[in-house]
Protein backbone atom coordinates (compact mmCIF):
# COMPACT_ATOMS: atom_id res chain seq x y z
CA UNK A 1 0.00 0.00 0.00
CA UNK A 2 1.50 4.06 -1.20
CA UNK A 3 2.24 5.99 2.16
CA UNK A 4 -0.56 8.47 0.54
CA UNK A 5 -3.51 6.12 1.27
CA UNK A 6 -1.52 4.78 4.80
CA UNK A 7 -1.99 8.74 5.50
CA UNK A 8 -5.21 9.15 3.96
CA UNK A 9 -6.32 5.70 6.09
CA UNK A 10 -5.24 6.75 9.29
CA UNK A 11 -6.40 10.41 8.76
CA UNK A 12 -10.02 9.28 8.09
CA UNK A 13 -9.46 6.08 10.81
CA UNK A 14 -8.73 8.78 13.99
CA UNK A 15 -11.58 11.14 12.45
CA UNK A 16 -14.14 8.47 12.73
CA UNK A 17 -12.93 7.12 16.15
CA UNK A 18 -13.55 9.85 17.73
CA UNK A 19 -17.41 9.62 16.14
CA UNK A 20 -17.69 6.82 17.63
CA UNK A 21 -16.44 7.23 20.63
CA UNK A 22 -18.23 10.18 21.31
CA UNK A 23 -21.23 8.54 20.18
CA UNK A 24 -21.02 5.25 22.23
CA UNK A 25 -19.95 7.27 25.18
CA UNK A 26 -23.42 9.30 24.83
CA UNK A 27 -25.58 6.20 23.59
CA UNK A 28 -23.60 4.18 26.23
CA UNK A 29 -24.17 7.18 29.17
CA UNK A 30 -28.15 7.21 28.08
CA UNK A 31 -28.68 3.76 28.24
CA UNK A 32 -26.68 3.57 31.51
CA UNK A 33 -29.15 6.63 33.04
CA UNK A 34 -32.24 5.48 31.76
CA UNK A 35 -31.99 2.01 32.98
CA UNK A 36 -30.95 3.22 36.32
CA UNK A 37 -33.90 5.59 36.73
CA UNK A 38 -35.98 3.02 35.62
CA UNK A 39 -34.77 0.79 38.50
CA UNK A 40 -35.44 3.30 40.86
CA UNK A 41 -38.93 4.58 39.44
CA UNK A 42 -39.99 0.80 39.52
CA UNK A 43 -38.81 0.74 43.05
CA UNK A 44 -41.25 3.98 44.19
CA UNK A 45 -43.71 2.19 42.41
CA UNK A 46 -43.68 -0.72 44.30
CA UNK A 47 -42.99 1.50 47.44
CA UNK A 48 -46.24 3.23 46.57
CA UNK A 49 -48.28 -0.10 45.65
CA UNK A 50 -47.39 -1.70 49.31
CA UNK A 51 -48.59 1.85 50.71
CA UNK A 52 -52.08 1.73 48.63
CA UNK A 53 -52.88 -1.82 50.04
CA UNK A 54 -51.86 -0.94 54.07
CA UNK A 55 -54.14 2.55 53.42
CA UNK A 56 -56.77 0.47 52.73
CA UNK A 57 -55.47 -2.53 55.24
CA UNK A 58 -53.61 -1.44 58.17
CA UNK A 59 -53.41 -4.25 60.04
CA UNK A 60 -51.18 -7.09 61.31
CA UNK A 61 -51.86 -9.69 59.12
CA UNK A 62 -51.44 -6.72 55.88
CA UNK A 63 -48.13 -5.54 57.62
CA UNK A 64 -46.81 -9.41 57.28
CA UNK A 65 -48.42 -10.24 53.93
CA UNK A 66 -45.89 -6.98 53.15
CA UNK A 67 -43.02 -8.19 54.49
CA UNK A 68 -43.41 -11.97 52.92
CA UNK A 69 -43.96 -10.54 49.96
CA UNK A 70 -40.69 -8.59 49.77
CA UNK A 71 -38.96 -11.77 51.74
CA UNK A 72 -39.10 -13.41 48.54
CA UNK A 73 -38.02 -10.65 46.01
CA UNK A 74 -35.03 -8.79 44.71
CA UNK A 75 -36.05 -5.82 46.83
CA UNK A 76 -36.72 -5.26 50.57
CA UNK A 77 -39.47 -3.54 52.54
CA UNK A 78 -39.08 -1.35 56.15
CA UNK A 79 -43.07 0.02 57.41
CA UNK A 80 -42.46 1.89 60.33
CA UNK A 81 -45.25 4.02 62.26
CA UNK A 82 -46.11 8.02 62.35
CA UNK A 83 -43.26 8.11 64.66
CA UNK A 84 -40.31 6.50 63.25
CA UNK A 85 -40.67 2.80 64.90
CA UNK A 86 -40.14 0.05 62.51
CA UNK A 87 -43.64 -1.94 62.77
CA UNK A 88 -42.67 -4.94 60.09
CA UNK A 89 -39.82 -5.90 57.72
CA UNK A 90 -38.66 -8.34 55.44
CA UNK A 91 -36.27 -10.92 56.09
CA UNK A 92 -33.34 -11.15 54.88
CA UNK A 93 -33.06 -7.39 55.12
CA UNK A 94 -29.73 -5.29 53.49
CA UNK A 95 -27.40 -4.53 55.85
CA UNK A 96 -27.89 -0.99 57.24
CA UNK A 97 -31.62 -0.53 55.89
CA UNK A 98 -32.57 0.05 59.43
CA UNK A 99 -29.73 2.44 60.51
CA UNK A 100 -30.83 4.50 56.69
CA UNK A 101 -34.16 4.42 58.34
CA UNK A 102 -33.61 5.57 61.32
CA UNK A 103 -31.36 8.41 59.65
CA UNK A 104 -34.73 9.11 57.27
CA UNK A 105 -37.26 9.37 60.40
CA UNK A 106 -38.97 12.59 60.18
CA UNK A 107 -38.38 13.49 56.93
CA UNK A 108 -41.39 15.25 54.47
CA UNK A 109 -42.34 13.21 51.99
CA UNK A 110 -44.56 13.77 49.32
CA UNK A 111 -47.32 11.42 48.72
CA UNK A 112 -45.61 10.56 45.26
CA UNK A 113 -42.81 8.89 46.70
CA UNK A 114 -39.30 10.23 47.00
CA UNK A 115 -35.48 8.83 46.45
CA UNK A 116 -33.99 8.57 48.79
CA UNK A 117 -30.89 6.89 48.09
CA UNK A 118 -29.62 6.99 44.44
CA UNK A 119 -26.29 6.58 44.34
CA UNK A 120 -25.97 3.33 43.20
CA UNK A 121 -21.78 3.40 42.54
CA UNK A 122 -20.63 3.88 46.18
CA UNK A 123 -23.39 2.32 47.76
CA UNK A 124 -24.98 -0.93 48.97
CA UNK A 125 -28.50 0.28 48.04
CA UNK A 126 -31.04 2.14 46.66
CA UNK A 127 -34.16 3.09 48.55
CA UNK A 128 -37.44 5.37 48.08
CA UNK A 129 -40.27 6.32 50.88
CA UNK A 130 -43.95 6.89 50.11
CA UNK A 131 -46.06 8.09 53.01
CA UNK A 132 -48.92 5.81 54.17
CA UNK A 133 -52.18 8.32 55.11
CA UNK A 134 -55.71 8.67 55.14
CA UNK A 135 -56.72 12.78 54.22
CA UNK A 136 -54.10 15.15 55.01
CA UNK A 137 -52.51 12.70 58.12
CA UNK A 138 -49.45 10.51 57.71
CA UNK A 139 -49.82 7.53 60.19
CA UNK A 140 -46.69 5.28 58.20
CA UNK A 141 -43.76 5.09 55.71
CA UNK A 142 -42.84 2.55 52.92
CA UNK A 143 -39.26 2.25 52.34
CA UNK A 144 -37.94 0.55 49.69
CA UNK A 145 -34.46 -0.88 49.26
CA UNK A 146 -32.79 -3.27 46.37
CA UNK A 147 -29.34 -4.13 46.54
CA UNK A 148 -26.96 -2.42 43.75
CA UNK A 149 -25.06 -5.58 43.32
CA UNK A 150 -27.56 -6.49 40.67
CA UNK A 151 -27.42 -2.97 39.06
CA UNK A 152 -23.41 -3.39 39.12
CA UNK A 153 -23.93 -6.78 37.24
CA UNK A 154 -26.56 -4.81 34.57
CA UNK A 155 -24.12 -2.18 33.88
CA UNK A 156 -21.14 -4.76 33.18
CA UNK A 157 -23.35 -6.91 31.05
CA UNK A 158 -24.36 -2.94 29.27
CA UNK A 159 -20.26 -2.28 29.44
CA UNK A 160 -19.41 -5.72 27.65
CA UNK A 161 -21.79 -5.42 24.61
CA UNK A 162 -20.81 -1.89 24.13
CA UNK A 163 -16.85 -3.18 24.28
CA UNK A 164 -18.04 -5.68 21.68
CA UNK A 165 -19.78 -3.27 19.45
CA UNK A 166 -16.77 -1.58 19.57
CA UNK A 167 -14.11 -4.01 18.57
CA UNK A 168 -16.63 -4.68 15.49
CA UNK A 169 -17.56 -1.43 14.69
CA UNK A 170 -13.49 -0.22 14.98
CA UNK A 171 -12.43 -3.24 12.73
CA UNK A 172 -15.10 -2.46 10.56
CA UNK A 173 -14.02 0.65 10.23
CA UNK A 174 -10.39 0.35 9.26
CA UNK A 175 -10.99 -2.29 6.37
CA UNK A 176 -13.90 -0.17 5.23
CA UNK A 177 -11.71 3.30 5.12
CA UNK A 178 -8.01 1.68 4.15
CA UNK A 179 -9.99 -0.09 1.04
CA UNK A 180 -11.59 3.30 0.31
CA UNK A 181 -8.47 5.39 0.75
CA UNK A 182 -6.80 3.19 -1.47
CA UNK A 183 -9.83 3.22 -3.96
CA UNK A 184 -9.77 7.01 -4.04
CA UNK A 185 -5.40 7.45 -4.33
CA UNK A 186 -5.55 5.19 -7.14
CA UNK A 187 -5.93 7.74 -9.64
CA UNK A 188 -3.05 9.78 -8.11
CA UNK A 189 -0.34 7.05 -7.87
CA UNK A 190 -1.30 6.36 -12.12
CA UNK A 191 -1.06 10.04 -12.19
CA UNK A 192 2.22 10.17 -10.35
CA UNK A 193 3.61 7.30 -12.02
CA UNK A 194 2.63 8.89 -15.80
CA UNK A 195 4.58 11.99 -14.08
CA UNK A 196 7.62 10.42 -13.76
CA UNK A 197 7.41 8.67 -16.99
CA UNK A 198 7.22 12.87 -19.07
CA UNK A 199 10.11 13.21 -16.55
CA UNK A 200 11.96 10.68 -18.33
CA UNK A 201 11.02 10.73 -21.67
CA UNK A 202 8.42 8.33 -22.13
CA UNK A 203 5.34 10.21 -23.56
CA UNK A 204 3.57 7.06 -24.11
CA UNK A 205 0.76 8.14 -21.26
CA UNK A 206 -2.40 6.38 -21.16
CA UNK A 207 -5.05 8.12 -19.16
CA UNK A 208 -8.59 8.04 -19.32
CA UNK A 209 -11.18 10.13 -17.82
CA UNK A 210 -12.83 8.08 -15.55
CA UNK A 211 -14.55 10.78 -13.90
CA UNK A 212 -15.95 14.29 -13.61
CA UNK A 213 -14.12 15.32 -10.87
CA UNK A 214 -10.43 17.73 -9.99
CA UNK A 215 -8.91 14.32 -10.42
CA UNK A 216 -10.84 13.21 -13.82
CA UNK A 217 -9.50 16.69 -14.91
CA UNK A 218 -5.90 16.48 -13.70
CA UNK A 219 -5.49 13.26 -15.39
CA UNK A 220 -7.37 14.80 -18.90
CA UNK A 221 -4.80 17.56 -18.34
CA UNK A 222 -1.55 15.28 -17.73
CA UNK A 223 -2.89 13.30 -21.30
CA UNK A 224 -3.25 16.43 -22.53
CA UNK A 225 0.81 17.47 -21.80
CA UNK A 226 1.81 14.35 -23.35
CA UNK A 227 -0.01 14.49 -26.40
CA UNK A 228 1.33 17.70 -26.83
CA UNK A 229 4.89 16.75 -26.29
CA UNK A 230 4.55 13.33 -28.25
CA UNK A 231 3.19 16.14 -31.07
CA UNK A 232 6.43 18.82 -30.39
CA UNK A 233 8.75 15.81 -30.42
CA UNK A 234 7.06 14.64 -34.06
CA UNK A 235 7.43 17.85 -35.15
CA UNK A 236 11.26 18.50 -34.29
CA UNK A 237 12.12 14.95 -35.60
CA UNK A 238 9.89 16.69 -38.50
CA UNK A 239 12.44 19.38 -38.76
CA UNK A 240 15.58 18.00 -38.02
CA UNK A 241 14.98 15.74 -40.82
CA UNK A 242 13.96 18.15 -43.20
CA UNK A 243 17.15 20.41 -42.43
CA UNK A 244 19.48 17.62 -42.74
CA UNK A 245 18.09 16.90 -46.24
CA UNK A 246 18.05 20.23 -47.57
CA UNK A 247 21.76 20.97 -46.00
CA UNK A 248 22.50 17.52 -47.69
CA UNK A 249 22.98 18.39 -51.41
CA UNK A 250 24.88 22.15 -50.88
CA UNK A 251 27.70 20.28 -48.36
CA UNK A 252 27.87 17.08 -51.33
CA UNK A 253 28.46 19.47 -53.90
CA UNK A 254 30.92 21.37 -51.29
CA UNK A 255 32.82 17.97 -50.73
CA UNK A 256 32.92 17.55 -54.75
CA UNK A 257 34.71 20.35 -54.87
CA UNK A 258 37.06 20.67 -52.17
CA UNK A 259 38.10 16.95 -53.27
CA UNK A 260 39.03 18.57 -56.82
CA UNK A 261 40.70 21.23 -55.36
CA UNK A 262 43.06 18.94 -53.92
CA UNK A 263 43.89 16.45 -56.31
CA UNK A 264 47.01 17.22 -58.26
CA UNK A 265 47.51 18.37 -61.64
CA UNK A 266 49.40 15.83 -64.28
CA UNK A 267 49.34 18.32 -67.40
CA UNK A 268 49.78 21.79 -68.31
CA UNK A 269 46.37 22.19 -70.02
CA UNK A 270 44.92 20.71 -66.84
CA UNK A 271 46.82 22.94 -64.58
CA UNK A 272 46.28 26.19 -66.96
CA UNK A 273 42.38 24.76 -66.73
CA UNK A 274 42.00 25.41 -62.39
Amino acid sequence: MNRISIKLGLLFLMFILLIEAALFFYLYSGLANTRISEELESLRLRGNSHREVLEKHHDAATLNHVALMESEAETDVVITDKTGKIISSSRPLIQGARKAVEKWKGKSLTYKGEIMQGDWKSKPYIATASPIKKGRQQFGTVYMFKNTNDIHEMIARLQHHFYVAGAVSILFSIVTIFALSKFITAPLIKMKKATEKLSQGDLSVKLGAHSRDELGQLGMSIQSLANELQRLRKERNEFLSSISHELQTPLMYLKGYADVARRPSNTPQERDKY
